[in-house]
């Protein structure tokens, strides 16, 4: 090449490295904004790129470097890609953030609701009816259940009275409370009518224990009817309800809505096979309970086998005790030889 030639090239290198300073400066300014960072970078390196493409057609005496800027442009690529990397980080704890603080505003959003709501039931209430209102609260046992604060029905006779007239009233205690015992009060058909009726409008109680309390199967039908419409409670005691057959078909027919409840405690009742069937069936259909106690019942061979064919398409439950009820060995012995993943129980003992 003439000398001509020498100077001309090395005055458009000269060009091409001020371009390129020029480049590097702008990398570094819009590396401070992401959005453009996305959008413009990897389309001026491009440029770049096939600009030095075209030196090295037009001259080999450049190669070594035009190679070594392409290099250096691509080595300032990966430092804009990690960068972006890390803005993309960012934003999304910047998002993680922003979901907490959503949620925090609801739950507060919340709170300020149920105080209105309080504040407007409290002056709703008769001087007579506040008075029984307190007298009840005074014999309330609030306490901590694994950090979670539980309403415990008084067993005095006298505050047993107080107590089922707030529920028969449809306004009791229990909507400030997730955990909810009425243990051995005799609430009766009638009680179990009345919290059948308050648990369709509380929403929060999330264990209910209504262990002892003879409600009968039309006690369990109310229940079974507040059930459809409830969508908080997730375990449900009724122990030692004297509730049969047409109870536990109500309860079956309330399972086929019902798709939050996961624990189900029928111990102690006098339910037979043609209410172990309907239960089995509503299993069929049912994808939320995890957990059915059916110890010291009067279920035999025929329900066992129904609820052993259930769980044959319900993958979820994980243990429905059957201890302690008249079902022959040779029943036993079947299903424990079919039931590979051991989730039906025959024997007895608390929380099994």
């Amino acid at each position: 090449a003439t000398k001509a030639e020498r100077t001309n090239m090395e005055t458009r290198i000269s060009a091409i490295e001020a371009e390129l300073l020029r480049l590097k400066k702008e990398l570094r300014n819009e590396a401070e904004a992401s959005s453009q960072i996305k959008e413009d970078i990897p389309l001026q390196v491009d440029r770049l790129v096939e600009k030095y493409e075209h030196l090295q057609d037009e001259t080999t005496e450049n190669t070594a470097e035009i190679s070594l800027l392409k290099q250096e442009v691509r080595n300032k690529d990966q430092e804009v890609k990690g960068l972006i990397s890390r803005i993309e980080a960012l934003e999304m704890k910047i998002g993680s953030k922003d979901d907490e603080i959503a949620k925090l505003t609801s739950e507060l959003r919340t709170a300020k609701q149920e105080t209105s709501q309080f504040k407007s039931v409290i002056g709703s209430l008769s001087l007579k009816e506040l008075k029984s209102f307190s007298k009840c609260m005074e014999n309330t046992l609030t306490s901590m259940d694994g950090g979670i604060p539980f309403f415990q029905a008084p067993t005095s006779e006298k505050d047993k009275k107080n107590i089922k007239q707030l529920i028969r009233s449809q306004w009791d205690t229990s909507q400030w409370f997730q955990t909810v015992r009425f243990s051995e009060i005799i609430l009766g058909e009638k009680g179990a009518k009345a919290l059948a009726e308050a648990l369709k409008v509380h929403q929060n109680i999330v264990r209910l224990n209504v262990e002892w309390n003879d409600i009968g199967d039309e006690g369990a039908k109310a229940i079974s009817g507040a059930l459809k419409a409830n969508r908080s409670v997730q375990e449900l005691s009724l122990r030692d309800n004297s509730i049969s057959d047409e109870g536990a078909k109500f309860l079956a027919g309330s399972f086929k809505a019902n798709q939050v409840i996961k624990v189900l405690d029928l111990r102690d009742n006098k339910i037979r096979c043609e209410g172990a069937m309907a239960l089995a069936l509503s299993l069929k259909s049912n994808k939320s309970l995890i957990e059915i106690n059916f110890e010291n019942n009067r279920i035999e061979d025929k329900g066992a086998e129904a609820l052993r064919d259930a769980l044959k398409t319900n993958r979820v439950i994980e243990c429905l005790n059957l201890s302690q009820n008249p079902i022959s060995n040779s029943i036993e012995e079947k299903i424990w030889s079919q039931d590979g993943s051991n989730r039906i129980k025959f024997w007895s003992g608390e929380g099994q």
